[in-house]
């Protein structure tokens, strides 16, 4: 009995050593410790969450892997539970092109690492799961998973508006009286489409395509044709300064429609009504000559309503010359600004993108107050150059001049400057 039951020890000896074995192989196939998988965040915007990006935008993520009870094998990148198919346009690892969506690893690789990996966005407008997965050799897995939503930054649609613009002196709706041959101007904004830039802008007159370049400026530059190419910087929305010149006949209503075109997205247009003046040009003009304050008594003044030069002080002077500087030779004494006599105001003109009409072009008083509304107010101009233009308000009427020759004498105070006037 003895001799049995030590057999019968040893048989039950040998199969608890074999099932222990065994138990011991199964858990080194499947570890309870998988790896670690975590989306850090590097302070330069990379990845952590759900985001809402542009078509095509590059994401960044800074990725940092440790292996758990088994070495690392690989790293996998998917787009809805699929494998990414363009990874070696779409995934970059370390500034390098990735050479698949499933990346073995190698080395110290497998026991940790950081990666900065860039993805780029979906090309279409939708909603995505990113998935970055770190397999170890027993199977084992981390995931860390985002949603990527891509949304046109130019949501649509095209459209074109004519918008107010402070201070430019520009229409914003229909305008009558306006004079004959003279310019006007719009401020338009195009708003792209989500699918296309926008890429034409036609100017019509009564419903046709104008042809005279010379009539039309886009931000102050001449129409190289009709319809426009838009400048590159344009293409994804503007707001620009359109002028156009109106015709000729007093008395005349047209229709100025603008059209901007923007590929697949198709076009957009705005308009306006310019009636031109029925009334005849109502404007003085002559030309006067200013004399330096510092020559002989007598002048230094000029008398706006008459081209009359005067005394500096004299009743009738409109605005006087600003005299010479006693510190300075005689050859370059001479001032050469302007000023207002008494309780009069000068002003500087605006800029030609503020007030589109030139001097040349003025042939009515409302035109002069227009420009004078847009102008800025000063006690004494700069120095005084030819082509410089000044308005100047006496109380009774408004003028514009314009600097028409500056004459600039070395050694007796006879400089001057002539002046073309408006009233």
């Amino acid at each position: 009995m003895k001799r049995l039951s030590l057999l019968g020890s040893l048989v039950i000896l040998m199969a608890s050593i074999f099932t222990f074995t065994s138990c011991d192989e199964t858990l080194t196939g499947g570890s309870a410790n998988p790896p670690i998988l975590t989306l850090r965040d590097n302070g330069a915007g990379s990845v952590t969450g759900d985001v809402e990006v542009t078509p095509g935008s590059i994401l960044t993520f800074s990725v940092e892997a440790l292996s758990g009870d088994n070495p690392m094998n690989n790293v996998r990148f998917l787009e809805d539970g699929s494998l990414v198919s363009d990874f070696a346009n779409r995934l970059t690892i370390n500034g390098s092109s990735a050479t698949s969506s499933n990346v073995l690893l190698f080395d110290a690789d497998r026991s940790s690492f950081t990666w900065e990996v860039t993805w780029v966005a979906h090309a279409d407008e939708s909603s995505k799961t990113y998935t970055i997965e770190i397999v170890d050799e027993a199977g084992n897995t981390d995931t860390e998973t985002v949603s990527v939503n891509t949304a046109s930054a130019f949501p649509g649609p095209i459209n074109l508006t004519i918008v107010n613009s402070s201070g430019s002196g520009c229409f914003v709706t229909d305008a009558t009286d306006v004079a004959p041959d003279s310019w006007f101007c719009v401020n338009l904004e195009g708003t792209r489409g989500a699918n296309a830039p926008l890429v034409t802008l036609t100017v019509q007159e009564n419903g046709s395509d104008m042809t005279d370049l010379a009539r039309l400026e886009y931000n102050g530059t001449t129409f190289d044709a009709n319809p426009l190419t838009l400048p590159a910087a344009d293409v994804d929305g503007f707001v620009s300064t359109v002028r156009v010149r109106s015709v000729a006949t007093q008395g005349t209503a047209s229709t100025y429609t603008f059209v901007v075109t923007g590929g697949s997205n198709g076009t957009a247009s705005t308009d306006i009504n310019i009636t031109t003046t029925a009334a005849a040009p109502n404007i003085t003009n002559l030309t006067g000559v200013l004399l330096n304050a510092g020559g002989p008594a007598g002048q230094g003044g000029l008398d706006l309503e008459t081209g009359t030069s005067t005394g500096s002080n004299d009743s009738t002077a409109d605005i006087k010359d600003q005299g010479i500087d006693i510190a300075l030779p005689n050859a370059t004494n001479w001032i050469q600004r302007i000023a207002p006599v008494g309780t009069n105001i000068l002003t500087v003109a605006p800029s030609s993108s503020e007030f589109p009409t030139a001097f040349e072009d003025i042939q009515y008083q409302s035109q002069i107050e227009d420009a004078y509304n847009l102008s800025s107010q000063v006690t004494q101009s700069e120095v005084v150059n030819i082509g410089d233009v000044f308005l100047l308000n006496n109380g009774t009427n408004i003028f514009i001049i314009k600097c028409t020759n500056v004459n600039v004498t070395n050694s007796d105070n006879s400089d001057s400057y002539t002046f073309d006037v408006k009233f």
